[in-house]
This record gives C-alpha cells, sequence and structure tokens, in this order.
C-alpha cells in the first residue's frame, strides 16, 4: 500500500462508517497557506469546534521532527486570524505514520526526536496535545489508526449526548 492508498483508505472508512461528516474531512489541505510552514496534514479531521486530528504520513520525509515541530510553531503563531482557530483547538491530535517505505538514516533517533518534541508540546502548548506513532506496514498502521480515531470519535459523540 502507498501513502496515498493509505490517505484514500483512511477517507474511505471516515465517510462510510463513521459519523464524521464528509465535507469536515480536508486531505493535503495546508491550515494556513500565507505561511510557508504552515502544516499540510495528509489528513485534517475536525472532529468539533475544539478538536483537531492531524494525520501525517512519512513516506519520503528525511526528517519526520520537522512535520511535528510545525504544529508546536502553529499552535503558538500570534496572528490575528490564526488566533481564532487555535484559540478554538482544545484538544490537538497528531498521529504520524512511518511506512516501510521510509527509509530516514538514524530512523530509530528520528523517531525518537519526534517523541521528544510531542511531550515536550504536551507541557508546552495551551491546549491538550496527543501524540501517536505508527511504524511499519501501512496496512497494520490502517487498523491502529482506526482503532485510535474509533476512541475519539466515540469521546465526541459521547460529549454530544451530553449537552
Amino acid at each position: 500500500m502507498t501513502a496515498n492508498e493509505l490517505k484514500e483508505k483512511i477517507k474511505d472508512w471516515l465517510t462510510n462508517e463513521t459519523t464524521v461528516p464528509k465535507d469536515k474531512i480536508k486531505i493535503d489541505k495546508k491550515l494556513m497557506p500565507q505561511y510557508k510552514w504552515s502544516p499540510v496534514p495528509d489528513i485534517y479531521i475536525p472532529l468539533d469546534e475544539d478538536t483537531g486530528i492531524f494525520i501525517e504520513i512519512e513516506d519520503k520525509q528525511q526528517h519526520p521532527d520537522s512535520n511535528v515541530v510545525k504544529y508546536w510553531w502553529w499552535m503558538e503563531l500570534e496572528e490575528a486570524e490564526h488566533r481564532q482557530l487555535q484559540n478554538q483547538l482544545k484538544k490537538v491530535i497528531l498521529s504520524q505514520v512511518f511506512g516501510e517505505q521510509f527509509r530516514g538514516v538514524n530512523l530509530k533517533l528520528r523517531i525518537d526526536l519526534c517523541k521528544f518534541l510531542a511531550i515536550k508540546m504536551a507541557n508546552n502548548l495551551p491546549c491538550v496535545f496527543h501524540y501517536h506513532d505508527f511504524k511499519g506496514e501501512l496496512e497494520d498502521a490502517f487498523k491502529k489508526i482506526k482503532s485510535i480515531l474509533r476512541v475519539y470519535i466515540r469521546e465526541q459523540e459521547n460529549k454530544k449526548l451530553e449537552v
């Protein structure tokens, strides 16, 4: 399975087997087009007004840590138009997939660096920040992503029922 096939598979699963509205799922959309370093997640799912799920699929990136740190920069940006979205997000979930075709130098060191950055972000960002990493076959990553997403989607559905 390629990275693009994984994206499509996740999108199909989200639209056909979950309550996430199809028009909410964003594929390869730059979050803030006016900024060069704005994150371009492979998949962005705004679960509700205060929870965003971002999925990064690393298939060629030699420095996956830069895809993590971009979110830190993005969440702390001071621009007024950005503040509106940033202040909305009370929970950010970043999932990073490392497929078999990802053959970076010192892969373990790079993944450890991603985890280190994620821990720092969780301790320093003004929102709840969760990080998940998936390594290996993309088909296996798809199964793991589904199980993680189910938890967050169910959590949001239960939150709506409480209101």
